[in-house]
């Protein structure tokens, strides 16, 4: 919320949208207020699956500032809508993003730093489209799900011979 507040400060036009809820929703509405950007903050409860992807498409920047997570399916979902993403600079995210290549890596709650890197995205289209280009081809080359779970499946018939025999 401090980062997008940084931005509001300086004049920004946009909204931050908010999916999902959780044991977070109550401080981060109160956070929103507090820093006096609740007109520029939609929290949108729990959104059926099927429809997050026109959340996604209807966005140009992803934010996640998770302080931790594991591979983040909402990421990779985000990635493959064409989506430029901006998240915390976690174990799991590096696995997806190379800072400043396709994206930006934000150190975890350094909300100076997400404003200045929200306001580069912004303005700068073409680094959004080369990084929109990459993340398409690391999702289809990495981020398949059946392709994944086909790998699975083989490493846990493989354990299961092992065990047996």
């Amino acid at each position: 919320m401090e980062g997008f507040s940084y931005l509001i400060e300086e004049g920004f036009r946009g909204k931050l949208i908010v999916v999902g809820e959780g044991p977070e929703e109550k401080k981060l509405k109160k956070r929103a207020k507090d820093l006096g950007i609740s007109d520029h903050v939609n929290f949108m409860g729990m959104v059926p699956h099927d429809k997050v992807a026109e959340y996604l498409r209807a966005s140009q920047i992803y934010l996640s500032m998770s302080l931790s997570d594991g591979a983040s399916t909402s990421l990779l979902e985000a990635m493959a809508c064409g989506i430029y993403p901006i998240v915390s600079d976690i174990p799991a995210n590096r696995k997806w993003i190379q800072d400043g290549d396709n994206s930006f890596l934000v150190p975890v709650r350094d909300a100076e730093t997400l404003a200045q890197r929200i306001k580069e995205a912004r303005s700068n289209t073409e680094l959004r489209r080369r990084g929109v280009v990459k993340n398409l081809k690391i999702v289809k080359e990495r981020g398949n799900f059946l392709k994944n779970m086909a790998v699975l499946e083989k490493l846990y018939k493989e354990v299961l011979r092992e065990n047996r025999g």
